[in-house]
């Protein structure tokens, strides 16, 4: 960026003599106006998803989607000499590990399998009427945290993702006063289970809410 004539101090006519303060106080000398951010990089995610609605009676709903990502990778960037090309055989041997890695591992949080249900039954009679009670259930495959030598998927890295999660909450509607009152209840994370889902910081253990 320092070779464009309108970019940092090159052009001290424009962003003004050294020294030079501007109405609102700010030093314009050697100060950028003007930045230019990289277009151009190529991406390729396919997969398919769907979704299953199924209620066989009125007071019982299961709702069941995923999606399976099967390529989710960088096709070209100009920043990133492509394997194979003039400009990545002449880089050094650790440059050439960062560019294997960023166009051989998958795009940063795209799992190749995710699966969500959540089942619902509501008591209409007897001494729960009113009563809702539901489980729900969360899976995803691995999910790269970062395409860098540091994070290296490729070769043993840390990955986010790869975990099976359960969640049960209930509801029950009642009368107070004439008003109509629901109180909920739920403990998310049932087994207690360490796991992260899309970053280094770990997703909340079991809670109550």
């Amino acid at each position: 960026q320092l070779s464009e004539p309108l970019n940092y101090g090159n052009n001290l006519g424009i962003f003004g003599p050294a020294g030079t303060i501007g109405p609102d106080g700010v030093t314009r000398a050697n100060s950028r106006v003007l930045r230019w951010r990289t277009v151009g990089v190529k991406n390729r995610i396919v997969g398919a998803d769907f979704e299953v609605i199924y209620s066989p009676m009125r007071n019982f709903q299961s709702v069941i989607n995923g999606a399976w990502m099967w390529t989710a990778k960088t096709v070209d960037s100009p920043l990133n000499p492509k394997p194979g090309t003039t400009a990545y055989n002449a880089l050094s041997a650790s440059a050439k590990i960062a560019q294997d890695i960023f166009y051989g591992a998958r795009i940063e949080n795209v799992p190749e399998f995710r699966l969500n249900t959540t089942n619902k039954y509501t008591f209409t009679s007897g001494v729960l009427s009113g009563l809702s009670i539901s489980g729900a259930a969360r899976y995803s495959s691995s999910t790269v945290v970062s395409r860098t030598v540091d994070w290296n998927p490729l070769n043993g890295g840390f990955q986010a993702g790869n975990f099976l999660v359960f969640d049960a909450t209930a509801a029950y509607s009642w009368e107070l006063l004439g008003y109509r009152v629901n109180s909920n209840v739920g403990v998310y994370n049932l087994t207690d289970k360490k796991y992260f889902e899309g970053t280094y910081v770990a997703s909340p253990r079991r809670r109550s809410l």
